[in-house]
């Protein structure tokens, strides 16, 4: 039994499409192969920064992009070894359910509709079912979602579930009414999203860069953190967080001439406020599943700051946040949804769910190159050799199996070199990623030695949770300024060959980490491709790629 699902507005916000049997997932987030991030063009999402309130107001979508979505069909049955006529169910949001069907061919019939599945139900069960917990509170927060029911002028922003066994309930769904996103409603919003989106977009970036925030933050000055407090209120009795209009005001008076120190006074002020209502929420959910577990869904479970606080401060004794918790996790969702998963039968893994290229493909991309490479037949030589580059201040691209689903590279499609060196941050921004300096670089780690380093008592093998450095000095291209870092934990049931790479780093080193950033260059979905990995490696400083078991290098 398959389910084959499309998730995501079809006007282009992350679409994704996965292949579910009822134990393995096959998926493509279309960006990856449309190679606009977002699945959005530089126009597009310029226009839906501009146009960030009206959209969610006018509900309108634009005609899907029938080829791209059959290249998507076409990826996934082939990398599951299916066909159309395996397929089943069908499921997705609003009409994307008719859209797949439409795609189907007509000689097999129509694959059966899974019926209507939420936005935010869908992002529950992206992140109940994969979490091998058996029970669990689960906490969704967003922008905005589906529209509520019975024809209500409003908008899905937060909810509140219980997971149990295969079952999955709602508890709390907060609506936002429309008539407070135009930003003119005295009364304010009900949308951490969307204070987060503004956010983003008074401080200067589009509204995809959410990220760029989180990074900038630290930077902001203590005296500046209570700027926006004002503008949120917390009800305790029925558990809203509001959230006043004047704030958008207050943002552009933090952001004054646009210098980076006032763009960063709004950032950390803004970051402080996101900490505090997901605090609230999460303590909503404790206190209305009773339950010790929680996991998180949503754009704004991907704020690894929050996340790490929220995890140190000991108010559950375990956490999951969904690697994919945007709006691409969708499609994982309500394929899971459409066919739930007892406890434990599904798992995450790796975050991998893309097609493994051969290495006939390999060979055949390289060949129609100019690149010097060398075949390492044993696993033990590769990690020996691209230790030892790294160590001598090499910066590599690491392509190795299937893409990761979600917008972390997490030792598949990855750029790596010594963490040590502090100067590898800034060449890697200037000269690799092109992109801001003040980003910074994510430190992976062996999980049995992560400890060691961080101040982490638990997996992190996703990059969800900022930790705090014990020795900033030996790491200082992965700690931020403020002296943390976005700690991913590296084990070998997970990731085997990144495991073997830094247990021989540790071996040559003695520091067992690895920076590890995503192959791609800002603005730039992840490489999905061997021929995409070598064009970067052609058109950036990389000194070299490992393509599976081949060395690429620039010259001989």
């Amino acid at each position: 039994m398959a389910t084959l699902v499309l998730a995501g507005t079809l006007e282009g916000h992350s679409p994704a499409l996965v292949l579910y049997d009822g134990a393995r997932i096959h998926g493509i987030e279309l960006e990856r192969l449309s190679r606009l991030k977002h699945n959005l063009t530089l126009e597009r999402h310029q226009q839906q920064t501009r146009d960030l309130r009206a959209r969610a107001m006018r509900g309108g979508r634009t005609a899907p992009d029938f080829a791209l979505l059959d290249q998507a069909v076409r990826y996934v049955l082939e990398n599951a070894g299916a066909t159309w006529a395996d397929v089943t169910h069908v499921a997705g949001v609003v009409d994307s359910d008719a859209v797949l069907r439409r795609l189907c061919p007509d000689r097999l019939g129509r694959p059966r509709s899974a019926g209507a599945i939420g936005h935010h139900e869908a992002h529950a069960a992206s992140a109940y079912y994969p979490s091998g917990f058996d029970e669990a509170a689960v906490l969704v927060v967003d922008a905005f979602g589906d529209m509520a029911p019975e024809g209500a002028r409003a908008v899905e922003t937060v909810s509140i579930w219980r997971g149990h066994g295969s079952e999955l309930q709602c508890l709390e769904m907060r609506y936002s009414p429309l008539s407070a996103l135009d930003g003119s409603s005295p009364t304010g919003h009900l949308s951490p999203g969307l204070f987060y989106a503004d956010l983003t977009v008074q401080i200067g970036f589009m509204v995809r860069e959410a990220g760029k925030v989180m990074g900038l933050s630290p930077f902001g000055h203590p005296s500046k953190r209570d700027a926006l407090r004002p503008f949120v209120s917390f009800d305790h009795d029925s558990g809203d967080v509001r959230f006043s209009p004047g704030y958008l005001d207050a943002m552009r008076a933090l952001v004054g001439s646009g210098s980076e120190a006032e763009r960063a006074d709004c950032a950390g002020a803004g970051q402080e406020v996101l900490e505090r209502v997901l605090f609230h929420y999460a303590r909503r959910a404790e206190s209305l599943t009773g339950c010790r577990r929680l996991v998180m869904a949503g754009g704004c479970a991907l704020n690894s700051v929050a996340n790490g606080k929220l995890l140190r401060s000991g108010l559950f004794d375990e956490i999951f946040v969904q690697p994919a918790a945007g709006d691409n996790g969708l499609a994982l969702g309500m394929a899971l949804r459409t066919h739930p998963p007892e406890p434990g039968v599904f798992s995450m893994g790796a975050s991998c769910f893309g097609r493994i290229y051969s290495d006939e493909a390999v060979r055949e991309a390289i060949a129609q190159t100019d690149f010097a490479s060398t075949h390492f037949p044993e696993e033990e030589a590769l990690c020996t050799e691209v230790a030892r580059r790294l160590a001598g201040g090499e910066i590599l691209g690491w392509f190795q199996g299937a893409a990761e689903f979600g917008p972390r590279a997490l030792g598949h499609r990855s750029v790596l070199c010594d963490p040590r060196a502090s100067t590898m941050k800034d060449i890697l921004n200037a000269r690799v990623k092109f992109r801001e300096a003040f980003r910074p670089f994510a430190p992976a780690v062996l999980e049995s030695a992560a400890e060691d380093y961080f101040s982490l008592d638990r997996p992190s093998p996703y990059m969800l949770f900022v930790a705090p450095v014990k020795t900033p000095a030996l790491l200082p291209a992965t700690t931020h300024v403020d002296g943390s870092a976005r700690v991913q934990t590296v084990c070998p049931e997970r990731t085997p060959r990144f495991a073997a790479l830094l247990a021989t780093v540790g071996a040559q080193t003695g520091v067992p980490v690895l920076l590890n950033t995503s192959m791609n260059v800002m603005g730039q979905p992840i490489i999905e491709t061997p021929v995409q990995a070598l064009e970067m490696l052609g058109a950036c400083a990389l000194d070299g790629l490992v393509l599976g078991d081949h060395l690429v290098t620039k010259t001989s």
